[in-house]
């Protein structure tokens, strides 16, 4: 059964288009096969894959090639373009699905002091066609029809490309849309000249009869261009401390900072971060956090704004990442102090001079041993594969939400259960999780449900939000649990669950699996069978308003959750 009905391809450049086309010859189909390894998600990762080159031609004799690959759960194409001195102006690319359904996608949020910054909500199963007062759709997106589910994604955006967004055009069709010129601050058109030739990203279609195929790909990583570095031993991902989300003043108070490295000494967390307008200590004061860190074996990232004239937020270091030669100044000046990373935030466009400044940053920062972290961010492209020192990224409507959006305690509860099936398959995501203690707007989660974030939600760099007092305040099986839960896994698998409705999810760490399960506005019972897992032996949970503790075993355990409850269940060490 047809998941797409018949769709347009084209393009249109400043001097030449290409939007009426004709096949006029069809390459050979020729195998890929891969095979790599990730961090985070499963390993190993092999891709078989079938790919063809089809040349098009338009009415004056001027051919564009599309690149079509074939793998086991997504077809992606993406065009080439031999040109010099021309500039792209619009893509014709549409989607029309083959017959009505829902969606679940994230309006493309308009120019603004913080945005876009793919902070919105998602809809949560509206028609497809939905039309919204936004200018436009973000991808990943995710549709279900009568046949079978549908993300909408990009993989391997490089340099010279930029981000497309899904734009409404009757009742089951998207095309794509080009970036805002005004994103980024900018007044320019959003494409940059083409020098010699010029490949889109690949246009992603990830499809699966079940929810399970798609939470579980890894396509928008498959098919992005292989690792740019050989040695990945330096590479430490885990869990992180942060001070900011608990006291926004922190970044300039040396006391609190130590008490954050000292609580992910505790804890044998493998990080800390430091966030905006550190630079206000001293350094001598830096140097001797860092020094601090490092008696204790944990690694320290710091803050910094990606601009730069992209924005005009003031927080700082800024005017550091922008320019070429003063950005490898500074990450020069970082590695020579033990800095593990940096969180460099307020990209705040998808437009191709930002998109080419993201994967400069990627690139300097592994020529200096840094890992990146990137913040009001674009949605993952592949780069986690492409770069492997960029270990997550924003992108995401999360726990710094409790400050600054009155309707996020009531929306969380069931936005908490779309995100495994929309924005986290595409990618790591740093949404802040497990935070209990309550600030500006209080939550109406659980503390069952906030804990089970950490196996829900899945990003290389793992940021456990809440302050130290709050940590502390937990019984010792519930600490034991953050102690012990790793931020990267072996396998991911799907157990139950529905986008804006609940989401049971299993992952596997060495022989160990840990799930996690997350309710949202109805209550209901969940069973949960661990014959496929077990190896044996007894499990653990906890769950609840009052984090209570159980030890069960047996192959099946049910909880009953009310709305924005949740649990965990994992494999004690033996």
């Amino acid at each position: 059964t047809a998941v797409l009905a018949r769709s347009d391809l084209g393009l249109v450049f400043e001097h030449k288009s290409f939007d009426r086309l004709a096949i006029v010859e069809v390459g050979d189909v020729e195998p890929v096969s891969e095979s790599y390894h990730l961090v985070g998600k499963k390993v190993p990762i092999v891709v078989e894959a079938n790919q063809r080159v089809v040349e098009l031609e338009n009415g004056d004799g001027m051919r564009v090639s599309l690149i079509v690959r074939v793998s086991n759960d997504a077809v992606g194409f993406r065009y080439r373009y031999s040109g010099s001195d021309d500039r792209i102006e619009a893509e014709l690319t549409s989607f029309t699905f083959a017959e009505p359904g829902q969606a679940w996608i994230q309006p493309h949020e308009p120019p603004g002091i913080g945005s876009p910054a793919y902070e919105a909500l998602y809809t949560n199963g509206v028609p497809i066609g939905h039309v919204q007062s936004v200018p436009s759709w973000n991808m990943p997106a995710l549709f279900s029809t009568a046949t079978a589910w549908v993300l909408l994604a990009e993989s391997d955006v490089a340099s010279g490309n930029f981000v497309a967004h899904l734009q409404p055009d009757g009742d089951l069709t998207y095309r794509l849309e080009l970036p805002q010129p005004s994103e980024g601050m900018s007044r320019d058109p959003a494409g940059e000249p083409i020098e010699t030739v010029w490949r889109s990203p690949w246009r992603l279609i990830i499809v699966s009869s079940d929810l399970a195929g798609l939470v579980e790909s890894t396509a928008v990583d498959d098919f992005a261009s292989p690792s740019r570095l050989d040695d990945l031993s330096w590479i430490r991902p885990g869990r992180v401390s942060w001070s900011w989300w608990s006291d926004h003043a922190s970044p300039r108070n040396p006391d609190a900072l130590r008490a954050f490295i000292d609580l992910s000494a505790e804890f044998r967390w493998e990080h800390t971060l430091i966030d905006a307008n550190w630079n206000e200590m001293s350094e001598a004061t830096l140097t001797g956090l860092l020094d601090h860190a490092a008696d204790r074996h944990v690694g320290v990232f710091l803050w910094y704004n990606s601009g730069g004239s992209n924005n005009v937020v003031p927080e700082q270091p800024r005017d550091r990442m922008d320019d070429p030669q003063v950005r490898r100044a500074e990450m020069k000046w970082l590695a020579s102090q033990g800095v593990a990373g940096i969180k460099v935030d307020f990209f705040q466009s998808d437009r191709t001079d930002i998109i080419s400044r993201y994967l400069d940053i990627a690139e300097d920062a592994a020529a200096e041993g840094l890992m990146v972290n990137f913040h009001g961010c674009t949605a993952p492209k592949g780069w986690e594969r492409t770069w492997p020192n960029v270990m997550t990224m924003e992108a995401v409507r999360g726990a710094e939400q409790y400050f600054f959006a009155p309707d996020y305690p009531e929306t969380a509860i069931w936005h908490n259960t779309v995100l495994p099936f929309t924005r986290n398959v595409v990618g790591s995501m740093d949404y802040t999780p497990v935070t209990f203690s309550n600030q500006q707007y209080p939550h109406l989660t659980t503390a069952g449900h906030e804990l089970a974030l950490s196996v829900v939600f899945h990003s290389n760099l793992q940021h456990f939000a809440d302050s130290v007092a709050s940590y502390d305040a937990l019984d010792r099986p519930v600490r034991l649990f953050l102690t012990d839960v790793p931020a990267v896994w072996d396998e991911v698998r799907l157990l139950d669950g529905h986008p804006g409705d609940y989401v049971v999810l299993a992952r596997r760490s060495g022989d160990r699996w840990w799930i996690g399960g997350i309710n949202g506005v109805t209550p209901r019972r969940v069973d949960v069978d661990v014959s496929a897992l077990s190896r044996g032996g007894s499990w653990e949970s906890i769950s609840g308003p009052g984090l209570d503790v159980e030890e069960v075993d047996k192959e099946s355990m049910s909880f009953n959750l009310a709305p924005g409850d949740g649990f965990v269940m994992w494999q004690p060490e033996h």
